[in-house]
C-alpha cells in the first residue's frame, strides 16, 4: 500500500515538473524569440531611415512597418501578462452581456486595419444573450477576429458571426474567407510548444490565449474549415461558452 502512495506521489510530481517546464519553455521561447525578432526588426528599418536626409513616400512607408512593429510588440506583451494573470491567480467570472463586447470588438478590429475593407455579417449576436465570462471576452473576441482580417489577403475581409443558446452553452461561430489553416495544424493550432510552422497564423501567443481564457470560462474551443473539406475557402472557430 505504502509502495502504491509512493509511486503515485511521484508521478504526481514528475506531472507537474513537467508542466512546469512546457510553461518556462513557452514564456523563454516569448522573449528571447517572438519580442527579439520583432526588436531586430524595427531597428533595421530604422538604420535604414537613418540614410535619409528628409521624409520621402518610401521612408514613410518605413516608419508605417516600424510603427506596426512597435503594436506587435506591445500586444505581445500585453498577452503575456495576462497569461500570467490567467495562470497565477483566480479569476472570478459572472455573467455577461455578448452583444456589446462584439460590437466593441469590431470597432478595434475595423480600427487596427484601416486600409482593409471589412464586411461583418451578423446572426442572433443581438438578441441578449448572456455568457459566463469577465473583462478578458474581449480579448478572447480580438484575437480571434483581428486574425481573420490580418491573415486575409483577399480584397474585402469577410466575417461572418453566428450566436445560439443550446441547452446551458452559448454557441458563438466566427467565419472568414481568408486562407483558413491545413488539417494538419489545426489539432495544435491553440498549443503554442506543441508544434513550429512559419505560418503566420502562428505569430505570437494570440490564440494561445483565448483558449486559456475559454478553459478559464469552462468553455471550449475548436477551428474547422468554413466550407467543410477545403482549408482554402476560410476558417471557422466555434466558441462553447457556458450560459449566464
Amino acid at each position: 500500500m505504502g509502495t502504491a502512495v509512493d509511486v503515485t506521489e511521484r508521478k504526481m510530481v514528475e506531472e507537474a515538473l513537467i508542466n512546469e517546464r512546457d510553461r518556462a519553455t513557452l514564456y523563454s521561447d516569448l522573449l528571447s524569440h517572438d519580442i527579439s525578432n520583432f526588436n531586430q526588426g524595427i531597428m533595421g528599418y530604422m538604420e535604414i531611415l537613418k540614410l535619409d536626409e528628409e521624409i520621402k513616400p518610401a521612408s514613410m512607408d518605413l516608419i508605417n512597418r516600424t510603427f506596426n512593429l512597435s503594436l506587435e510588440i506591445s500586444r505581445l506583451i500585453d498577452n503575456l501578462r495576462k497569461m500570467y494573470t490567467l495562470e497565477d491567480q483566480d479569476i472570478t467570472i459572472e455573467p455577461i452581456e455578448l452583444e456589446p463586447v462584439l460590437c466593441d470588438v469590431m470597432d478595434l478590429v475595423r480600427s487596427s486595419h484601416p486600409g482593409k475593407e471589412m464586411v461583418v455579417h451578423e446572426q442572433g449576436c443581438d438578441s441578449g444573450i448572456m455568457v459566463m465570462g469577465n473583462e478578458l471576452a474581449r480579448d478572447l473576441f480580438i484575437n480571434i477576429i483581428s486574425n481573420c482580417v490580418k491573415h486575409n489577403h483577399t480584397d474585402v475581409a469577410e466575417i461572418w458571426l453566428n450566436a445560439s443558446v443550446e441547452d446551458d452553452m452559448v454557441r458563438i461561430v466566427i467565419e472568414d474567407n481568408g486562407p483558413g489553416i491545413p488539417d494538419s495544424f489545426k489539432q495544435n493550432v491553440f498549443s503554442r510548444w506543441k508544434i513550429e510552422t512559419e505560418s503566420s497564423y502562428r505569430k505570437g501567443i494570440g490564440m494561445t490565449l483565448v483558449s486559456r481564457i475559454v478553459e478559464s470560462y469552462g468553455g471550449k474551443i475548436w477551428v474547422e474549415d468554413r466550407v467543410e473539406g477545403d482549408p482554402s475557402q476560410g476558417l471557422r472557430v466555434v466558441v462553447l461558452l457556458r450560459s449566464g
